[in-house]
């Protein structure tokens, strides 16, 4: 943990979930709320609920998918790279109704 939180620490990006700090015991990283979950939380929900599915217009899914993609073009550019090795919605949170961030 505390070389991932060095790197943490270094990320700045609108689109990255914001590290606030660590504690050494137990070792865990400290990280932004998002206050929605995970993206598969939120669209996993929305296969259980139709009020929730009805927020999800084409325009907000784009937006999640645009949002996510220019969080992994930040640290896929970085140098050296950062490769995010959980591609899948669990790996990204939802913080606002339109904003994702890859954690």
């Amino acid at each position: 943990p505390v070389q991932e939180a060095g790197i943490m620490a270094a990320l700045r990006h609108p689109c990255i979930v914001s590290y606030i700090g660590a504690c050494l015991d137990p070792p865990c990283l400290v990280m932004e709320y998002c206050q929605r979950g995970s993206v598969y939380g939120v669209l996993s929900g929305a296969s259980q609920d139709a009020a929730a599915a009805a927020c999800l217009t084409w325009p907000r899914l784009l937006r999640f998918a645009w949002d996510a993609s220019k969080g992994m073009l930040y640290l896929h550019t970085l140098r050296p790279p950062i490769v995010h090795r959980c591609g899948k919605g669990g790996g990204a949170a939802c913080c606002w109704v339109a904003l994702v961030v890859v954690r």
